[in-house]
C-alpha cells in the first residue's frame, strides 16, 4: 500500500497524518489525531497514520499505536515512497485526499506550535478540521496549505 497512489473507496475525504514515534509534537497530538479521526469515521472518511522511519519495526509501531491509544491504519512507510509522493516533511503533516486521490489540503493540524519549542496554551486556527469542514459542507477550501511544525522527516541514505 506505501506505492501507487491512496484512494478511498468508503468515503470522502482521507486523511494521511505522517506521524513519528520519536517526535514530542508528533505524540503530543494523539488526542487531537484520535478526536479529529473518530468523528471523520463517523461521518464517512478516513484516517490513515504514515510512520516515515526507515528503522520502525512493525512490532515497535503496534506499541507505539498501543501507547498513544492510536486506533487508526498505519503504515509503515519504510522506503518513503508516501513521503515523496505527498512531498511531506515534517511530523506531524496532514495530506487530505479526495476521492479519486487529489490532494485537497496539506499542512499542520492547527496552529498550537507557533514555532519548534514555542507552543500556545490553545490552538487558535484548526487548520486541517477547517479543511475538513469545508470539504464537507462543500465549501472551497479557504486555506489549502499551511507549513506544518515538528520534527523533520530524516532523508534516507542511500
Amino acid at each position: 500500500m506505501a506505492h501507487g497512489t491512496i484512494t478511498n473507496m468508503e468515503g470522502d475525504p482521507t486523511v494521511l497524518l505522517f506521524l513519528g514515534t520519536t517526535c514530542p509534537i508528533s505524540n503530543q497530538y494523539s488526542p487531537e489525531v484520535t478526536r479529529m479521526c473518530d468523528g471523520l469515521r463517523a461521518s464517512g472518511g478516513s484516517c490513515i497514520l504514515v510512520y516515515p522511519e526507515p528503522g520502525l519495526t512493525r512490532d515497535a509501531l503496534k506499541n507505539h499505536l498501543n501507547q498513544y491509544g492510536l486506533h487508526f491504519p498505519a503504515i509503515l512507510d519504510q522506503d518513503q515512497a508516501l513521503v515523496q509522493q505527498m512531498a511531506a516533511t515534517i511530523t506531524p503533516e496532514a495530506v487530505v485526499l479526495s476521492k479519486s486521490g487529489e490532494a485537497l489540503y496539506q499542512g499542520r493540524i492547527d496552529d498550537r506550535y507557533a514555532d519548534l519549542g514555542k507552543p500556545r496554551a490553545s490552538a487558535q486556527s484548526h487548520d486541517l478540521q477547517n479543511a475538513l469542514d469545508d470539504i464537507t459542507n462543500g465549501r472551497p477550501i479557504k486555506t489549502a496549505r499551511t507549513d506544518a511544525v515538528g520534527c523533520f522527516i530524516e532523508p534516507l541514505r542511500h
